[in-house]
C-alpha cells in the first residue's frame, strides 16, 4: 500500500494570550460550584500541512510515542455500541499494549470515540 500524499488541514491550537502568562490554560470536564468558566482557552484555527508519520517508525525512546496497529474485530459501526467497546475493544487493546510494551499488566480505565459520519480511514481498509 502507497502512503497517500500530504494533506493541508486546519487545527485548532491555543491562541497567544497575555492571560496565559499568569493563569495557565484549563479546560474542566465538570461545572465548578463556585461559578468558575469550565474553560479559558480561547483557540485558532491554523491550516498546516499533514505527513503520514509511518515511515519515520517513531518510538518510545526516541521520540517520545510509537505508531503502532491495533488488531481488532470491531467494525467502523461497533464503536456506535459503548458495551462493545467495554467488552472487545478495551480487552484487544489491553492485549495489544501488554505485548507492545511487554507489561504483565495494562488497564484501559477511560476512552473517547470520535466518529465521523463517513469513515476517513476507508482510504485503507475496503473491509468496513
Amino acid at each position: 500500500m502507497m502512503a497517500p500524499n500530504p494533506v493541508e488541514s486546519q487545527l485548532g491550537f491555543l491562541k497567544r494570550n497575555p492571560i496565559y502568562d499568569t493563569v495557565k490554560p484549563y479546560s474542566l470536564r465538570y461545572d465548578p460550584e463556585d461559578g468558575t468558566p469550565r474553560q479559558n482557552i480561547e483557540t485558532e484555527m491554523v491550516t498546516v500541512t499533514i505527513n503520514d508519520a509511518r515511515p519515520l517508525r517513531p518510538t518510545i525512546e526516541q521520540q517520545g510515542f510509537a505508531l503502532t496497529s491495533v488488531p481488532t474485530a470491531m467494525t467502523y459501526h461497533d464503536f456506535f455500541d459503548h458495551d462493545k467497546i467495554e467488552r472487545v475493544y478495551a480487552a484487544e487493546l489491553q492485549s495489544h499494549l501488554k505485548t507492545f510494551f511487554n507489561v504483565p499488566h495494562v488497564r484501559v480505565i477511560d476512552y473517547a470515540v470520535s466518529l465521523h459520519p463517513t469513515p476517513f480511514f476507508s482510504f485503507y481498509d475496503s473491509n468496513l
